[in-house]
């Protein structure tokens, strides 16, 4: 037995995996693990994006050249009615029938030259060809193409402008495509006996009242040039079967078709407004 007091020190050390600097690897390693992960996932978004953008694309060049393809008929329709009737009419006449002729075939070199521009569909868009010019002689010029298809299906076509010459920036081509589809349309759901009116007017900017007919206006309707805050109307009606409110929403929908009763065989394939 011994009074002396012994003092017996002990260190209790940490394991080799739980010290400073493994703690720090784990650190290290945690940072690469969540680093990796954020790379693999973003880059199956962009892979996702990648795929998304061909299968887009796919689709849109598959729209163009449906589209493409359905404006064709138009001219060459316009073109056989006139060319139909060239043996049957005197000078006059089979001027504006050659004139036709000229002005549909210069639009369908159009539609081929818009086939050939493939580059246009790589950035995924068409953009306005605009010019300055007079839309009033460009329209009626558009729509007496139809003065041949509306006589021999026994319409009636009138135009009704409220100004005899607008200066306006706006793409011929785009225009034309628009309208020929909107009369092409009016005048194959129209029955025999029928009117189809094509109707331009310019409107004001919401707030402000048209300019009244002053005394020279009054005489000669007036011709100017369309201001950046006003815009040009242009509608078509007819005196067919119309469509109905259900329908309403769905006529820009590719395919679609309201009524295939009042059809001529053939003629339609629901492409034309979408």
């Amino acid at each position: 037995w011994s009074k002396g007091q012994e003092l017996l020190r002990i260190t209790i050390r940490s394991p080799w995996f739980w010290n400073g600097w493994s703690i720090t690897v784990y650190i290290l390693l945690l940072i690469g693990a969540v680093f990796a992960l954020y790379a693999y996932l973003l880059n199956r978004r962009l892979a996702a994006a990648e795929t998304q953008r061909i299968l887009e694309m796919s689709q849109f060049k598959s729209r163009f050249y449906t589209n493409i393809t359905h404006e064709f008929r138009t001219p060459l329709t316009l073109i056989l009615g006139a060319s139909e009737k060239l043996g049957d009419k005197p000078g006059k006449e089979l001027e504006q029938s050659q004139r036709l002729i000229q002005r549909q075939g210069r639009h369908l070199l159009n539609l081929i030259n818009q086939l050939l521009s493939l580059s246009k569909l790589e950035s995924n868009s068409l953009p306005l060809q605009e010019i300055q010019a007079d839309i009033i002689p460009f329209i009626k010029g558009v729509a007496a193409s139809f003065d041949s298809t509306a006589a021999r299906r026994g319409l009636q076509l009138e135009l009704q402008f409220d100004t005899d010459s607008l200066l306006m920036d706006f793409d011929p081509e785009k225009v034309q495509a628009i309208l020929a589809n909107l009369l092409s349309n009016a005048l194959k759901f129209t029955p025999e006996g029928g009117r189809v009116q094509l109707k331009v007017e310019t409107k004001p900017e919401a707030g402000k009242r048209k300019p009244e007919s002053g005394s020279r206006q009054s005489a000669k309707k007036s011709h100017f040039r369309l201001r950046t805050s006003d815009f040009l109307q242009i509608s078509v009606c007819d005196t067919g079967v119309g469509i109905s409110p259900v329908q309403l929403p769905h006529i820009f929908d590719r395919f679609y078709q309201v009524d295939t009763s009042s059809i001529r065989e053939g003629e339609g394939t629901g492409i034309g407004l979408a």
